[in-house]
């Protein structure tokens, strides 16, 4: 099954979206991580990581540690801001590379929960973060909170797609959101270029290869859009009886 879904992607998305193995480790703030691989099935044992980094001379590192304080120094304004993506995706890259990857995820994770969903790059970097960290649980949780408060963004609904799109080669399910979100983002930014360089021309590749087999209408996708965007109705409470009130103690009896 893996490589039929394989021969759907495009060789640039697939190492995108493939680029952690399966590792176990934690966050500096000692949150459990267990990475796998965003488009990888559980059946992989893990080993224990450090960080998803690479080997790194000592010289490099040193070169490296004015650019880490630099950032860190001003990470709260730059994670605040909502047109940091392109810097950030320089910093994501020095930080895998001397394997401190998950200290950044920190921080984005501190800065969503001081700052909320609804602004700021953090809360985005963040889903990116657990989608190539293997995350699902979470990942999907970020971006269905995300959607309902940003749901113009197009790098959300690239998102969505990214979670999808692992299970979209047995899942008529699956298959149908990932075309519903990719669609979506070519409809918010038909010039769109996302995480790590994926480009709209790659989207519209991607859906040429599910046409032949996805046939979703647009009142089928907008409904299934609108269930992302909207808030969640409140459950109806059952109507509470009132008990019946205590006959009077001078009726006259009947005849």
């Amino acid at each position: 099954m893996m490589n039929k879904f394989k021969s759907l992607l495009t060789l640039p998305l697939l190492l995108t979206l493939m680029g952690s193995a399966c590792t176990q480790g934690s966050e500096p703030n000692g949150r459990p991580i267990v990475s796998r691989g965003a488009l990888e099935r559980d059946v992989y044992e893990s080993t224990v990581m450090q960080d998803p980094g690479t080997g790194i001379t000592r010289e490099e590192l040193e070169r490296y540690a004015q650019i880490f304080e630099n950032f860190e120094a001003s990470a709260p304004a730059i994670l605040a801001s909502d047109e940091m993506g392109e810097r950030l995706e320089s910093i994501e890259r020095v930080y895998m590379s001397s394997g401190r990857y998950l200290e950044l995820v920190a921080m984005y994770r501190k800065s969503t929960d001081e700052r909320g969903m609804a602004r700021g790059a953090a809360p985005i970097r963040l889903a990116w973060a657990m989608v190539r960290l293997g995350q699902d649980r979470e990942s999907r949780e970020l971006v269905e909170q995300l959607l309902k408060v940003r749901p113009a963004n197009p790098d959300v609904w690239f998102l969505l797609g990214a979670i999808w799109i692992k299970e979209a080669s047995g899942s008529k399910d699956a298959a149908e959101r990932v075309v519903m979100a990719w669609r979506k983002v070519l409809q918010l930014d038909a010039d769109y270029v996302g995480f790590e360089g994926i480009s709209a021309q790659t989207l519209r590749r991607e859906l040429e290869r599910f046409a032949p087999t996805v046939q979703l209408s647009p009142e089928d996708a907008q409904a299934m859009e609108a269930s992302y965007t909207q808030p969640a109705k409140p459950a109806q409470e059952a109507p509470v009886e009132q008990p019946a009130e205590p006959a009077s103690a001078d009726a006259s009896p009947a005849p």
